[in-house]
């Protein structure tokens, strides 16, 4: 599953943390999350990791 966040405005280059809420109807099971920022032409994965739906 993959979560694309996407950034606009002013860029501060800060180093703060931020929390991303979604839901999504998954059958359990076993998934990969891969959470990619876009920042103007730049892509990069922010965050992966396993997760089980119960």
């Amino acid at each position: 599953m993959t979560l694309t966040e996407t950034l606009s405005g002013e860029a501060c280059r800060c180093r703060c943390r931020s929390t991303v809420r979604a839901a999504v109807g998954l059958k359990p099971g076993e998934y990969t999350l891969r959470v990619i920022t876009v920042e103007g032409k730049e892509r990069r994965v922010a965050h992966e990791a396993r997760l089980a739906v119960h």
